[in-house]
């Protein structure tokens, strides 16, 4: 091991720890505060596209009694709206979902596919999800929606109320 005899020494030795410290903090601190507001605009985007899809969809099918309905009548007007929504971001996925949580439709500038599509219970939304926009909250979280999603994604889900009915959801991803 190094000893250092002057006090001189000791001293430089003692403020070149303090600064590489110091750097360290401040490169942890820069860090926190970049991933949350990647986080925050990551979600706003998300709910943004989502609240978008729900105004679309009430404006567009309104006249209709049915979300299933009405989604089956316009897929390619829908698949275009979708795109346009996600113009912006070659990630996003748009989901409908009726009143059930069966899958209407989905897309996006990113055509990905969903995990739900090789499990059993295919095109469902997970329980817990579906419930708690039934009760006409808002979903987002970043995780794997029980399986729903192949990896870990970030979603906001919006619920589809026509006359203080719920109709569905859209979920942006």
């Amino acid at each position: 091991m190094l000893k250092i005899r002057s006090i001189f020494g000791k001293y430089i030795g003692t403020f070149f720890f303090i600064t590489l410290l110091s750097f360290a903090l401040l490169t942890t601190t820069i860090t926190a505060i970049v991933d949350s507001y990647g986080y925050s605009i990551l979600t706003e985007s998300l709910e943004n596209a989502a609240l978008s899809a729900v105004e679309y969809i009430k404006v567009e099918g309104g006249a209709y009694d049915d979300v299933s309905e009405y989604v089956s009548l316009e897929k390619s007007e829908i698949t275009t709206a979708m795109k346009l929504l996600a113009s912006n971001d070659d990630t996003l996925l748009i989901i409908i979902t009726d009143q059930d949580g069966s899958i209407l439709h989905y897309g996006g500038a990113f055509n990905q596919k969903l995990h739900s599509e090789t499990k059993e219970d295919v095109h469902n939304l997970p329980e817990p999800v579906l419930n708690n926009l039934k009760n006409g909250e808002y979903v987002h979280s970043t995780d794997d929606m029980s399986g729903f999603f192949n990896g870990e994604h970030s979603y906001y889900g919006i619920p589809m109320m026509f006359g203080g009915e719920y109709k569905g959801a859209v979920i942006a991803s």
